[in-house]
């Protein structure tokens, strides 16, 4: 009986808040559509994006929708795709649907081993040894850092890469570890290009020697491309961004 009541109060509670939560995405569509509908070539810059978002009454969508937001605006999208990739946005981000990893084991963490078999309790407790929150990113100001990746290499050697906004756009961003979480080196930029374009979600893969390759969306030409930087084991870069 108890679990009937709770169904029965869990089916009201959506029935009574997913019109709310509708309505409440429904307006903040119909005001983003109207501010695309304005937008120039090129795109407006982000201070001019957040001057538009502030006149909407939008300036208080949080962090994450806001550089998603960003993000939608500056790729140019026809209005048809600008409305599809910002569906996907208010489901994820407005409607708070972002899955949480609280209190999950490491055998129920995205962690995997070359024969997909479950963690041993050695290897939970190295995990744990190393594992301990660290901050990655350099302390720079008020910028924000996106989108991290991560690889590692046969002897637990790992790079972390991400998308960083301390130069005033987006750039990649690297940091090299030892398997002992030990700092190799300092942050450094894998993008090469000199001017203000941006550069969006960054992936890395490592082999088993510790070499690495990051790739990445790059607008260095007007348009999104895909660019890549090839490194060796020590942190090299073996030739330019291709």
């Amino acid at each position: 009986m108890r679990i009937h009541h709770f169904i029965l109060v869990w089916l009201w509670l959506s029935l009574a808040l997913s019109p709310q939560l509708l309505a409440a995405n429904t307006h903040i569509v119909d005001q983003l559509l109207e501010i695309h509908q304005r937008q120039t070539t090129p795109p407006f810059s982000p201070a001019e994006l957040r001057q538009e978002l502030a006149r909407a009454g939008l300036d208080q969508l949080s962090p994450r929708e806001l550089h998603e937001i960003t993000r939608l605006f500056r790729h140019r999208l026809p209005e048809a795709e600008f409305t599809r990739q910002l569906a996907r946005v208010l489901r994820t981000d407005f409607a708070g649907n972002l899955p949480t990893r609280t209190g999950q084991s490491f055998n129920s963490s995205n962690i995997s081993t070359p024969d997909n078999r479950p963690l041993t309790s050695q290897e939970q407790s190295v995990m744990a040894a190393v594992l301990e929150d660290f901050q990655v990113n350099e302390n720079v100001g008020g910028s924000s850092q996106w989108n991290p990746a991560i690889a590692m290499d046969d002897n637990g050697n790992f790079v972390v890469v991400w998308e960083d906004g301390r130069n005033g756009d987006y750039d990649i961003y690297a940091q090299r570890y030892s398997s002992s979480g030990t700092k190799s080196g300092a942050n450094f930029r894998v993008n090469d290009d000199s001017g203000s374009s941006y550069q969006d979600d960054p992936s890395v893969a490592v082999d088993a020697s510790g070499n690495f390759v990051v790739v990445w969306e790059d607008e260095r030409n007007g348009n999104s491309d895909i660019y890549a930087q090839r490194y060796s084991s020590s942190g090299t870069k073996s030739g330019a961004n291709f």
